[in-house]
Formats: C-alpha cells, structure tokens, sequence
C-alpha cells in the first residue's frame, strides 16, 4: 500500500507571513522545553510556541497535528493572530534572550523562506510519500537568521536556532536529523528553500 501525503502552511499562514516581511520586529518571545545549548555553531533550544511582535500586531507561531494518515500524525505550520491562539503554551512565553540566548533589539525582517522536505520511506508492506513545509528561516536586516523546524506533530514540538549564516540546512547529512524514521526505512529526502 502506498500513501501521499502534504502538510503545507496554509494560504492564510503564507499571507501572515508576507504581512510580516518588510516591518520592525519588536519582539519575539518563545515558549521553550528546556535550556537553550549550542548546535552547529548556532544557539539552539527546543518549543512550542514563537510570539513575533510588531507595532500594530502579534503573530503566533505554532507546530498542530494535521488529520492523521493510516494513524500517522504529521506536523504541520500554522501562523495566526496572537489573538485567535488557544494555545495552552501562551502564558510561558519568553523573550529571545532567557529562550535562546540571544539579546534582541527590534530588526527589520528582510526575508521569510518556507523549508519544505519531500520525504519517501516505507517497508516492504507499505510506502510513503511526504512533501512537508518542515522549516521557516527569518533574516533580520542586521544578518541574524531564526530557523523554526517542526520536530514531533503529538507534543507540538518545534526546533530553534538562531545565528549568522544557518547554511546546514542544505546539508543532506543532517536532513534525516529531524526525522524520527529507520535509516533502512529511509530511500530519500530532498530539500528546497523557498522564498516568500
């Protein structure tokens, strides 16, 4: 048996972050899982919620479930309203300093680009394939990049890094990092960077 299956932001995702391109962050709080660490060179922590603040609005960012596939939960992006956000993580959030280390003065967002993983496994009974908006990487006018990449779809997890220059990304020996498969499971992962 074969199953496809995409896990896309939504247009309305994809308009709020266009929204958010070109203006001043003030802000940007996290709620984490722990305390923030050092990985491949970048500071790096692990959440569930990412606050991006600017002068007229809140905007959320969160990692849901979508509808599972053959009782396989999916991570996927979703960008809304602070305001529309049930989040039971809204209360815990953090400033980017205490979450990732990280001194924050308000930059502009210069750049907003979709991480999007096109993913086959399977076994000899059943395959799969996934084409998953895994990441989002923001680049402020003063060179800082926050990578976002979805980690475990059941507990909402996400991953953060933030720095100069985030180039792993595009390092094929670190794309099955974030996927939670068996190497003899695994027959391919192809990666883009795509603008908005």
């Amino acid at each position: 048996m074969h199953f496809d299956v995409k896990s896309l932001l939504t247009t309305q995702s994809v308009a709020e972050l266009s929204y958010l391109k070109g203006k001043m962050v003030d802000e940007i709080r996290i709620t984490t899982a722990g305390s923030f660490d050092k990985m491949y060179g970048l500071n790096h922590n692990m959440g569930f919620l990412v606050a991006f603040k600017e002068n007229e609005r809140e905007l959320a960012l969160l990692c849901n479930s979508m509808p599972n596939v053959n009782n396989v939960e999916f991570p996927r992006l979703d960008i809304l309203d602070m305001k529309l956000c049930t989040s039971e993580f809204k209360s815990d959030l953090e400033d980017l300093n205490t979450a990732v280390g990280v001194q924050w003065t308000g930059q502009t967002l210069a750049s907003v680009s979709i991480i999007r993983d096109k993913v086959k496994w399977g076994t000899e009974e059943e395959t799969w394939e996934l084409i998953i908006d895994k990441g989002l990487k923001f680049k402020f006018e003063n060179n800082l990049e926050l990578l976002i990449m979805t980690r475990d779809s059941s507990l909402g997890m996400m991953e953060f890094w933030i720095g100069e220059s985030i180039t792993w990304i595009q390092n094929p020996e670190k794309f099955s990092d974030s996927y939670m498969l068996d190497s003899s499971e695994l027959r391919s992962i192809q990666r883009v960077e795509q603008f908005i």
